[in-house]
């Protein structure tokens, strides 16, 4: 059945029934002390769900926010306690912290190229090839007859394409697996932000790899086994 345009119902809202009362500004199963966000923008949800939260596909949230359909994402029988998502939130802090969320796995593919564009042109004939789907890219680079990729999808899509590079002469997985740990602001990343969450996570014991901009995200990429650790203690900022 081919899915009804929310402008054809002319929906005032659409209502989201998760286990949990709503979005958290940490997975509470990492932070105990995570916190209730009780409204959102569409741009923060997004970039939340781009970098890890579990709530939404982002492209849902973008969906929802090309109509100008509020969300709203409760617990079954929680009236009381939810979360609304509106095109503007007035009188947020622009800069704020609102959210530390996290991908478990990100893995880097090497690919043999003259240049970027032949780079992508292997990697989309390989899973052409291979009958895989693209994953969700994060980051590229090219240099010295390299193009380097960033992506993520989950476990058993990763694992396979892995297995895939083993029958490729140009294709083939870089370095260790790495996770990534973001923080969303309201309005914009704040300039000094990168450097205070690196001067945290070294603080416990934990060195970052690189990070990646993002238009409200800092986005740091950490060893995996650092993963919760560094949640928890970007949990400090917010």
């Amino acid at each position: 059945m081919a899915a009804i345009p929310l402008r054809s119902l002319k929906a005032e809202r659409c209502e989201i029934i998760k286990e949990v009362d709503g979005v958290c500004s940490a997975d509470p199963r990492i932070v105990v002390n995570s916190k209730p966000l009780r409204q959102l923008d569409f741009t923060s949800l997004s970039e939340m769900c781009f970098w890890g939260a579990k709530v939404l596909h982002f492209r849902s949230v973008e969906l929802a926010q090309s109509q100008n359909v509020p969300l709203v994402l409760k617990k079954m029988g929680g009236a009381e306690h939810s979360t609304q998502v509106m095109r503007e939130v007035m009188g947020m802090e622009s800069g704020k912290v609102l959210a530390v969320n996290s991908m478990a796995r990100i893995e880097h593919v090497e690919i043999d190229s003259t240049d970027l564009n032949q780079g992508f042109e292997k990697f989309a004939q390989h899973l052409k090839q291979s009958g895989l789907s693209w994953p969700q890219l994060i980051a590229s680079a090219f240099t010295s007859g390299k193009t380097r990729i960033m992506m993520t999808s989950d476990s058993e899509s990763l694992d396979t394409l892995l297995r895939s590079l083993e029958r490729s002469k140009d294709l083939r997985q870089q370095r260790e697996t790495l996770s990534s740990v973001s923080l969303t602001c309201f309005g914009g990343v704040s300039s000094d932000l990168p450097f205070k969450a690196i001067q945290i996570l070294q603080h416990h014991g934990i060195i970052a790899d690189k990070y990646v901009f993002s238009p409200h995200s800092v986005n740091l990429f950490v060893p995996a086994e650092s993963r919760e650790a560094a949640v928890r203690a970007l949990h400090s900022l917010i």
